[in-house]
């Protein structure tokens, strides 16, 4: 929630909008980070018609919101949380992803890699490209954890 000293932004939004602002390969190390190479949620904010994050840190709840890769709502505190965790919220553009079912199983396939490799994690998908909307969880154990 801190903001980056160099961007004045909240790292929150510097890595849900700035492609290659993850620091896993560079001099900061772990400091921030949206994908292996900082272009992950990054990109999928730049390709999205919106997109919400929520986030969960040090007993306050945090909200942004973004459209088509702008941030629109700055980072807020909308409340009191319990343990922490990260929400996303996506809305894709249909003119980009034209082969929503297939790009719907990537999502689903990835969502449960990451399950599998980060403890703690859980993520539930919800893929309303079906004639009837289904969810699937993937989780190894429950991502607002009390602290």
């Amino acid at each position: 929630m801190d903001v980056h000293p160099q961007y004045g932004i909240p790292g929150v939004e510097l890595v849900l909008t700035t492609l290659h602002s993850g620091g896993k390969y560079g001099q900061g190390g772990y400091q921030f980070s949206g994908g292996t190479h900082g272009v992950g949620r990054s990109a999928l904010t730049q390709f999205s018609d919106g997109s919400k994050s929520e986030v969960r840190s040090d007993g306050t709840l945090y909200h942004l919101e973004f459209e088509r890769g702008k941030t629109v709502k700055k980072l807020e505190v909308i409340g009191k949380a319990k343990g922490y965790g990260h929400a996303y919220h996506v809305q894709s553009r249909p003119e980009i992803f034209k082969e929503t079912i297939e790009f719907s199983r990537r999502i689903a396939q990835r969502l449960r890699e990451l399950a599998f490799l980060n403890p703690g994690l859980e993520s539930i998908f919800l893929d309303r490209t079906r004639r009837r909307a289904k969810q699937e969880s993937f989780i190894t154990r429950t991502v607002w954890m009390s602290s």
